[in-house]
Order: C-alpha cells, then structure tokens, then sequence
C-alpha cells in the first residue's frame, strides 16, 4: 500500500510531508471488512510511527558490519559507541596500495561517519558526513566490486544490516528534507529527550511483537528485535500463545519467543 501525509499549522504552514509505501505478505481468511480494517490499521500504524520520528526525539538502532583484517582491532571503539575514535584510528591508516585492500579502509571510513552523522544534532553537519559515508561506499565498491559487504545487505535468522550505500542514500534524503524543511522540528531539552527515550529500557512483551506483525515488519527483524531487547516479559501461557497467533504472529516468532521465555 502507498499513500502520502501533510502535517500543516495555521501560523507556520507546512510543518512535515512524506510518502508512506508499506509492503507485506500475509494470508488472510476470506472476511473482507475485518481484512479491509487490519490493512488500513497496519497503514495508519506505520504512518505515525514515521511521523512521530520525524516530529519528536527517538533513538533507533541501526546494524552494521564492521571489516576485520588490520582494521579489527578497532572493533570494541566502534562497539562501544566510540566512532570518534574509531574515525581517527582507520583515518591513520595510509592507504593501501592495492585498491582491492584500500576499498575495505573506505569501507571503515564510511561506517564512521555515517555513525557519527546519527550521533549529532546539527542536521546540515549530518548531512555532510553522510554524504561523505556514501562517498566512501561508493569508493569502495568501485575498487573492490566482487566483495558483498560494500554493496550488498546481510539477513540471517538472527541478524540483519542493510546495504550500506543504500542505507546512505536513503538518510542522505531524509537529512535533506529535515535541514531545507521551512520549519525544522526543534531538539527537545536534554531532560525531557532522556524521559522520552525510556522505551529502550521496557521489557518488550506479547503485544510489541503483535503490534509489529500487524504493521508489516519482517519476520527476521522482529526476531532480531527480540534478541536485541534489554528485557522481555513474554506471556507463554495457553491463552499468552492464542493471542499470538490471532495477533497474526508467525509460528517461527512465537517457538523464538517460547525459547526466549524459557531463557
């Protein structure tokens, strides 16, 4: 499904806009209204979650593949929210000489400055390093085109990390509609963004992974949401289990979910 919001005020005019296109598969018992509701509640669902990132301060994590070989060792600086540093120790590495081996130093250099993009509140200081990040990328597909980790995402049953220049370019147009837009949303005060960003500290429970089946998330990424939750309070029980799979949760999510539980 696809379709559009405008967010308008009577004295600033056009505050926000955006397109929402929301792909899923799902088998359905032939009950036209219920499923005209279920689809256009999962719509509604995924509009105000994007509308709601855009209008108030949200924090959202973001898998990567970082390179081994010689730039391995600087691994636990990027593991441990450290890109700052990271960026320094791959920008002392001189480049290689064998462009096959420099494509993986502008594949680090892109990996940090595209963190380091998300980690500020300046949307045109933002802007500049994802368009560098994506400068690297493009770099190093180009030097090495036969290696999967620049140009390609990576799915397992427990992991996901998106295509990395496609990953750029996509926030490069997000981060250009937020810094041109005629009203940018202010940054709210530290004390109210770290009230507002409690929901990473929740247990996450049966009606979470309802609530992102039914808005069309894959079931690999809800897999992966519940191995990344802080906590969890699952509700195994008979009727925890029914709810599940009348939520339109799928039986490998609700067995990860049993396994969770029992963990």
């Amino acid at each position: 499904m696809a379709g559009g919001y405008k967010i308008t005020d009577s004295h600033a005019g056009l505050l926000d806009s955006g397109d929402i296109d929301n792909s899923f598969d799902k088998r359905y018992d032939y009950a036209p209204t219920k499923v005209e509701q279920e689809l256009q509640d999962s719509f509604l669902t995924a509009a105000a979650q994007k509308i709601a990132a855009r209008i108030a301060p949200s924090t959202r994590k973001s898998r990567v593949l970082l390179p081994k070989g010689s730039f391995e060792a600087y691994a636990p600086l990027a593991e441990s929210g450290a890109w700052d540093r990271y960026l320094q120790a791959v920008e002392a590495v001189p480049a290689m000489s064998d462009p096959s081996q420099d494509a993986y130093r502008q594949y680090a250099l892109g990996i940090a400055k595209e963190a380091l993009a998300y980690s500020t509140d300046d949307p045109k200081r933002a802007l500049e390093l994802l368009r560098a990040a994506a400068d690297h990328y493009r770099k190093a597909v180009a030097e090495n085109p036969n290696e999967k980790l620049f140009s390609e995402g990576y799915t397992s049953l427990l992991d996901a990390a998106a295509a990395p220049l496609k990953r750029a370019e996509t926030s490069i147009k997000a981060y250009e509609a937020w810094a041109s837009g005629p009203t940018p949303a202010k940054a709210a005060p530290a004390s109210i963004a770290s009230s507002k960003a409690a929901p990473s500290s929740k247990a996450l429970r049966n009606q979470g992974v309802i609530e992102m089946a039914k808005a069309g998330v894959p079931e690999e990424n809800i897999v992966l949401a519940i191995d990344s939750a802080e906590a969890t309070e699952f509700d195994t029980s008979p009727d925890g289990l029914i709810a599940l799979s009348k939520g339109g949760v799928s039986k490998n999510v609700i067995a990860h979910i049993q396994k969770r539980g029992k963990k």
